[in-house]
């Protein structure tokens, strides 16, 4: 499950690197950080349930 969580997160962070024109995101940008951070919420609430997400992040997943 922390493996899904991982890839969700580089996963999004490789889709949203480039913009239409192909230039580098300027990922110090709080702009380009809200979008992202968006962006990484939303995928992670669409595949995990909030429980499931609280249990990714302290590291209690064997418990599950």
């Amino acid at each position: 499950m922390k493996g899904e969580f991982k890839q969700i997160v580089k996963d999004t962070l490789i889709e949203y690197s480039y913009d239409n024109d192909a230039q580098v995101i300027n990922m110090t940008s709080e702009v380009s950080q809200n979008l992202l951070a968006e962006a990484i919420e939303k995928r992670i609430k669409a595949k995990f349930h909030i429980f499931r997400i609280n249990r990714i992040i302290t590291g209690d997943i064997d418990n599950y």
